[in-house]
């Protein structure tokens, strides 16, 4: 099912109108289509996976932090060498 008759049933169910912001006009490339596709006319699987392509795993995640530990580690273990000198 497309998003935006996912985004009318939501209005009338939940009885409340569509926020404006979802009105703008936002694309996607489709590498596969080689071609623009308005995110509002794509269907709801699709657009979980194209979503879920740019989003990070737990492995990433993890590997990510234990990086950023480690080069917190090495930057004071330089301004502490630097201040010995």
């Amino acid at each position: 099912m497309k998003i935006r008759k996912l985004l009318k049933i939501q209005e009338a169910i939940e009885g409340r109108a569509i926020p404006c912001d979802m009105e703008n006009e936002y694309w996607y490339y489709s590498e596969s289509k080689d071609t623009l596709i308005k995110l509002l006319d794509m269907d709801l699987i699709h657009l979980i996976r194209v979503t879920r392509k740019e989003l990070l795993t737990e492995e990433q995640v993890e590997r990510l932090n234990e990086e950023s530990e480690n080069l917190a580690v090495t930057k004071a273990e330089r301004q502490m060498t630097a201040g010995r000198e």
